[in-house]
């Protein structure tokens, strides 16, 4: 268990430096307060490098296609789909759902569910921050059953906070 905290803690620590606007913030400050005043003009041109490649629409255009995952239709059946948590927001409740950038996720779940793709849902997540005790697949479970999904048809696994703790606990839930 020890294991799955400090990995939890590494992942947000992670995920925070490599966050682009991190290393913008880190050069503009060096451009402040390097000792070395010849320094200060590549830290600041660095900075506006940085911040020109990641806000510019063209290249963030080009790199999204990269990215992209194409999708295949399919005519499998299957007897479950995942639906990873991380697409509300903190201050949700049952009656109140703020969905992010992420909402994908339940639309392309309740798509594969309503063609008869998947035959249930298995909801995984609780909170990805280390100060909610949000359970995510509750509320979303809630939400499926309002919507129409009958609560036979979803599972719920509530304790992961990361995509690591996600598979390990879907799967004790599985069995």
């Amino acid at each position: 268990m020890i294991f799955t905290k400090v990995f939890f803690i590494f992942s947000k620590i992670l995920s925070f430096a490599v966050d682009p606007f991190f290393w913008i913030i880190i050069l503009l400050l060096l451009a402040l307060f390097a000792k070395k005043k010849y320094r200060r003009p590549q830290y600041l041109v660095s900075a506006l490098i940085l911040t020109f490649v990641f806000s510019s629409s063209p290249i963030y255009k080009i790199t999204f296609e990269y990215w992209k995952i194409k999708h295949e239709i399919t005519h499998q059946k299957f007897d479950a789909g995942i639906l990873l948590g991380g697409m509300i927001s903190l201050g949700s409740s049952d009656e109140n759902i703020l969905f992010n950038e992420y909402n994908d996720r339940l639309l392309n779940t309740l798509e594969l569910f309503h063609k008869g793709i998947i035959k249930k849902i298995i909801i995984t997540g609780a909170s990805g921050s280390l100060s909610s005790d949000l359970k995510e697949a509750d509320i979303i479970k809630s939400f499926l059953i309002r919507i129409g999904v009958p609560r036979e048809k979803i599972i719920v696994e509530n304790q992961s906070k990361n995509t690591h703790e996600n598979a390990i606990y879907t799967e004790l839930t599985c069995k």
